[in-house]
């Protein structure tokens, strides 16, 4: 299976001749074919998320829409099964064959003029990408059955993960009885996971954003934002940086010719002159007309800026960013982070 996905990751990731696109796409199909076989997550995963791009760049919408979407509910269900470490979990999500399934879908939808669902595109992988490090058994709290519950998950998580590879190693070994087993007690842990989630939530709902990614639409989001903020959500694609900016009265897209790569290097200029406590302004207003500046229209009459970065934009010291006068942008407006599982507690926000 990895000689099929190699093809396409050379195709799609590295630039390979044009000739390549007949034989990738029979490579995919029969990846496909043989993952569903051997019931092997993680090879679907890939073919889904290879097949969506390779459709988008056809400009196949439906068909890609549906691969990449597949494809990412595919890897929350591998990661919620994964018995690899937390760290290892996210790493897994910095994967540039992750972000192109994501970026894909995220620009797919844009270009369709569907903005509400690229945003939740977006929040959707943000805060898969937040849960993931988390390890439930290292969570501290005083409630004994709520620490036994946090730990019941771990371990059925970890059990998952274990029983998934051996089910993998039976069906590939054509060994039907032990298949039939091992799925059976992978139902099992399932339905013990379940069961155990709904008693986390029951005892403490904010737990939930441990257990599941569910992006917030903004036809919810609209009504509980108070009426003197603006909302803006960061996504860094390879080579454009989205930001989706909420108000009461509307949802805006703006786009920065910015990429992932360039972002980085702004955030680590900025942070290594604080290190250094060197000249900040440079990079702080450069920072500044990337992140700010597209949002300056919305921010005139309003007196709350709430921010949902992502990725190494949580580095980014926002209230603290210069404009072109060397003005702080919390001398203009009061300026707070959430993170994207945070974002449905916008609406407890009040301004003065």
């Amino acid at each position: 299976m990895d000689v099929l996905l190699e093809t396409a990751y050379v195709y799609l990731l590295e630039k390979a001749p044009a000739a390549w696109e007949g034989p990738v796409e029979a490579n995919l199909q029969q990846l496909l074919k043989l993952a569903g076989d051997y019931g092997y997550a993680g090879g679907r995963y890939y073919a889904l998320g290879f097949y969506g791009v390779l459709q988008s760049r056809r400009v196949q919408g439906a068909e890609a829409e549906k691969s990449l979407r597949g494809s990412l509910q595919q890897m929350a269900e591998w990661e919620r099964e994964s018995n690899a470490s937390p760290l290892a979990r996210s790493q897994t999500l910095e994967r540039p064959e992750v972000r192109l399934f994501c970026d894909t879908l995220v620009e797919l939808l844009l270009k369709q003029g569907r903005p509400q669902e690229a945003m939740e595109a977006s929040q959707a992988f943000q805060q898969q990408a937040e849960v993931a490090g988390v390890d439930l058994g290292s969570i501290v709290t005083r409630d004994v059955g709520l620490a036994n519950d946090l730990r019941s998950l771990q371990q059925q998580r970890e059990r998952s993960g274990q029983l998934r590879a051996e089910l993998q190693s039976a069906q590939v070994a054509g060994d039907k009885a032990a298949s039939q087993q091992l799925e059976g007690l992978l139902a099992s842990n399932r339905a013990e996971f379940a069961r155990t989630g709904v008693r986390l939530r029951e005892r403490e709902p904010e737990f939930e954003k441990l257990l599941s990614v569910r992006p917030s639409s903004f036809t919810k989001l609209q009504p509980l934002l108070p009426p003197q903020a603006v909302v803006v959500e960061y996504y860094c694609g390879e080579d454009k940086l989205y930001l989706f900016a909420m108000t009461t009265r509307e949802l805006r897209i703006f786009s920065q010719p910015l990429g992932r790569q360039r972002v980085r290097e702004l955030v680590r200029d900025l942070r290594r002159q604080m290190v250094d406590r060197g000249d900040l302004q440079a990079s702080s207003q450069s920072l500044y007309a990337a992140l700010i500046e597209p949002l300056l229209p919305l921010l005139q009459d309003r007196s709350l800026l709430v921010v949902i970065p992502s990725g190494t934009l949580y580095y980014v010291p926002f209230a603290a960013l210069q404009d072109r006068q060397g003005q702080y942008l919390v001398q203009k407006v009061a300026c707070t982070t959430l993170t994207a599982t945070e974002l449905p507690a916008v609406g407890t926000f009040r301004t003065g």
